[in-house]
């Protein structure tokens, strides 16, 4: 009997293994993606990670600065922190949404300034639309700046998430 037991557990340990889980087939879950770049983190967050067509999905992306000087960036047109979902179409190539769209852009959107140990966060809520169902959607928290030759420069972080699961992943 313990040996028939043994066998199934590693039965069951080598099917995990050898068969990934694909995007959502587990139920819908939070999920975290995070990145750094020139001593600030950057952590984007979704409230699912498979919603469901027509399910409201929170997301959050959080700078914070990670070096111990202030940091100030700023830019000229748009805003400097935002959240955007590519989704492709079937008949298109894809379709970019974000937490910018729509806003009147006021000068506090333009520019971010932390000091050591500082976050700023944005928060959206996006339903999740019936045309991207069954494939995968890059969500992408994004800081954007002007350098000193006055070139947008910008730094990501990103994942995946799957409306109504994903096919072929």
């Amino acid at each position: 009997m313990v040996k028939r037991r043994n066998l199934l557990l590693l039965f069951l340990a080598v099917a995990t293994l050898s068969f990934p889980i694909s995007c959502g087939t587990l139920g819908s879950r939070p999920k975290s993606a995070s990145a750094g770049m020139d001593k600030l983190g950057f952590d984007l967050w979704v409230s699912d990670e498979n919603p469901g067509t027509g399910d409201p999905l929170q997301l959050r992306f959080t700078v914070t600065n990670e070096g111990d000087q202030v940091y100030l960036h700023q830019v000229k047109d748009g805003t400097v922190m935002d959240i955007d979902i590519r989704y492709w179409v079937a008949g298109r190539d894809y379709v970019d949404v974000a937490w910018s769209d729509g806003r009147e852009i006021t000068p506090e959107m333009q520019r971010l300034e932390l000091a050591p140990g500082e976050s700023e966060t944005i928060e959206w809520t996006w339903v999740a639309v019936g045309e991207a169902r069954g494939k995968p959607s890059l969500v992408r928290g994004v800081l954007r700046w002007m350098n000193r030759r006055d070139e947008l420069r910008k730094g990501t972080v990103e994942m995946t998430i799957c409306i109504d699961g994903c096919a072929n992943m």
